[in-house]
C-alpha cells in the first residue's frame, strides 16, 4: 500500500466534508456547544432572581419577626403551589427562546450546518434547556425547603425530606412536558411566548373547575407524582372542594406520553421548516 495514501487517509483531506457523528454523539456535541446560553441575558438574570424571591421574603420576615409559616405543612401548602407558577414562568419563556430565538434572528443555520441532523440540534437544544431550567429550580427549591424547615431543626429537616424530593420529582416532569411543548409551539408560530401564556392560564384553570375534569390540568397529574413519590396526600388538594384521585400510573402515562408526543412533534416540525 502507498504510504502517500495511507498518510492522507489518517490526515484527512481538509477538503472532505467530515463524517456524520452518530445522533447521540451529535446531541452531546450541540449541549456541549449550547451549554447554558438560555441563561445569558438580564431577561434570564431577572428570573433566576425571581426563582429565589420566595427564600428572600422568608429570609425577611425572620429578621423583621413576622415569621409566621415554616414546616412540612407550609412547604406543601404554599411552597409548592408557588414554585409550581414561578416554574410556569421559567418553562414558558426558556423554553419559548431555547429555539425560538435562532429562529427569530436566523442564526440557528450555524447550528444546521454543521455535521449533525436536525433531530440532533433539536433535541441538544432541547437538553440545554432542560439542564438549564433545573439548575436554577431545583436549586431554588431545596434551598427553599432548607430555609422553611430550619426553624425546625434538622430532625425535621431530614424527616420531611421525602416531600421535597417528591416537589423536585415534579418540577423535573413539569419541565419535560412544558419545555417540549413550548419549544415545539416556537417552532410552529412566532411569537410563541404570547400564544403559550393564555394556553397554559386555561390548562392551569382546569384543575380548580369542580366538574371532575380537573385530569385535564397537568397540574393535577404533577400533584399526583408528587403525592406518590412523597406518600404525603396533601399534594393532592388543590383548594378545600377539590381532591384530584388518580392512579399514579396513569399520570406517569399521560406525562410520559405528552413529552413523547410534543418532542416527537417538534423535531418533525423543525426537520421540515423552511429555515433559509
Amino acid at each position: 500500500m502507498d504510504t502517500a495514501d495511507t498518510d492522507n487517509r489518517n490526515t484527512g483531506d481538509p477538503a472532505e466534508t467530515p463524517s456524520a457523528l452518530s445522533h447521540p454523539m451529535a446531541v452531546w456535541a450541540v449541549f456541549r456547544t449550547t451549554g447554558l446560553d438560555v441563561l445569558g441575558g438580564k431577561k434570564c438574570a431577572a428570573l433566576i432572581l425571581f426563582a429565589f424571591l420566595p427564600v428572600l421574603l422568608m429570609l425577611l420576615a425572620r429578621l423583621f419577626g413576622f415569621e409566621r409559616g415554616g414546616g412540612e405543612l407550609f412547604f406543601v401548602k404554599t411552597l409548592f403551589p408557588v414554585y409550581h407558577f414561578i416554574n410556569l414562568i421559567f418553562f414558558i419563556f426558556l423554553g419559548c427562546s431555547a429555539l425560538g430565538e435562532g429562529l427569530e434572528d436566523k442564526t440557528i443555520t450555524y447550528d444546521i450546518i454543521c455535521p449533525v441532523s436536525r433531530s440532533a440540534v433539536y433535541v441538544g437544544k432541547f437538553v440545554s434547556f432542560l439542564v438549564s431550567s433545573l439548575v436554577v429550580l431545583l436549586s431554588a427549591t431545596v434551598v427553599a425547603y432548607a430555609v422553611c424547615m430550619a426553624l425546625f431543626g434538622l430532625d425535621a429537616l431530614l424527616r420531611s425530606v421525602q416531600c421535597l424530593v417528591g416537589v423536585l420529582a415534579a418540577s423535573t416532569a413539569g419541565a419535560l412536558v412544558y419545555g417540549s411543548f413550548f419549544m415545539m409551539l416556537s417552532v410552529l408560530i412566532k411569537r410563541a411566548v404570547l400564544v403559550g401564556i393564555p394556553i397554559v392560564l386555561f390548562n392551569e384553570i382546569l384543575a380548580f373547575v369542580p366538574l371532575n375534569i380537573e385530569g385535564l390540568s397537568i397540574q393535577s397529574h404533577l400533584r399526583n407524582l408528587a403525592t406518590f413519590i412523597s406518600g404525603d396526600m396533601r399534594f393532592l388538594q388543590v383548594v378545600e372542594t377539590i381532591k384530584s384521585e388518580y392512579h399514579p400510573g396513569g399520570s406517569f402515562f399521560v406525562l410520559a406520553a405528552l413529552v413523547a408526543l410534543f418532542l416527537f412533534g417538534g423535531i418533525v416540525l423543525f426537520v421540515r421548516k423552511q429555515l433559509v
